[in-house]
This record gives structure tokens, sequence and C-alpha cells, in this order.
């Protein structure tokens, strides 16, 4: 069984002037649930809880141009890493997965502490190609180097229309 896992696609975080590509980012990631949502397989929505993104305000809101549906499965996490204290492990055993698609922000922080985190509990994992962003002034230079850092774990590049679900 294949589970997306939504990153961190909170109003605070996308809101913020310089966000790279944000047409293509939630096109990407819209299309990605769609495909995930139509074959039956699991999607888990991931909010960050911090300070800058408290719970239950407006900026912790998952964005209003992504395709949430309240059915899908919803973590709140404290760290990058998603599956650190969390039940996300618990849950995806329960769900039977064995392969994990990743997509969501920010690239080189809480996607790429989360693709490493399912790396190392030995989930096939793959971060979806223009499915991931962030609004540093380097920000495809960034994408770049964390795709290649995260290759070198395992974690593969995944084109939306290569996605197999």
């Amino acid at each position: 069984m294949k589970t997306l896992l939504v990153i961190d696609i909170q109003k605070e975080l996308t809101h913020r002037a310089g966000i790279h590509k944000p047409g293509i980012f939630f096109d990407t990631v819209n299309a990605a649930i769609r495909k995930f949502r139509e074959a039956g397989n699991t999607i888990v929505f991931i909010q960050h809880n911090s300070k800058l993104l408290e719970p239950g305000t407006h900026a912790w809101e998952i964005d209003e141009r992504i395709d949430r549906n309240f059915i899908d499965k919803s973590i709140q996490k404290q760290h990058g890493n998603a599956f650190t204290g969390t039940d996300l492990r618990q849950y995806l055993s329960s769900c039977g997965t064995t392969e994990v698609l990743i997509c969501g922000m920010v690239t080189h922080q809480c996607v790429k502490a989360t693709a490493t985190g399912s790396v190392r509990l030995g989930y096939a994992t793959s971060l979806l190609k223009n499915g991931h962003t962030n609004f540093h002034e380097d920000a495809a230079g960034i994408i770049s180097r964390t795709e290649a850092a995260l290759l070198e774990l395992g974690v593969k590049t995944v084109d939306l229309q290569d996605i197999n679900c």
C-alpha cells in the first residue's frame, strides 16, 4: 500500500512572499491528491505546531488551495521529522503502508527530515517533483541540492505522471 504524506502546507508558510513556483506547486500537489484518492490509497495531512504555527489559528490552517477532504488522516507534529513524537508510524502500519510519497513544505527542512525518517524506518520513499517548495532566495538551488542529498539515501524524485497508485 502506498501513502501520500502532505507536509505543512499551512497558511503561514504558503502566504509568505517569495514562495517558489506556487502555481506549479499547488497544481502538482492537488493532482497527486486526486490520484491517491481515486486509487483508494491513504492520504495523511501533517501540520506543524509551534509558536508561529499555533494550533487553531489562521496561520496554522491548511491552505485553502489544497484539495483536503476532512476524512483524510490529520497528524500534528512538533519536530521536523513527522515520525518523531507522533503516531504516524503506527498509523501507516495499521494501513499496511510499505511505500511513502512525500510532498509539501519546506523542502530543506520538514520535507527532508520526514523523507530521511521514512527511509530510516524502512519505507520505500519517494519525493514528488514540483510537489515541494520553499521561499528562500535560492529556492531552485535548495530544491536541487535537497533532491540530490535525498537520492543518496535512496529517495527517488518522481514526476506526477509517473506516480503508480
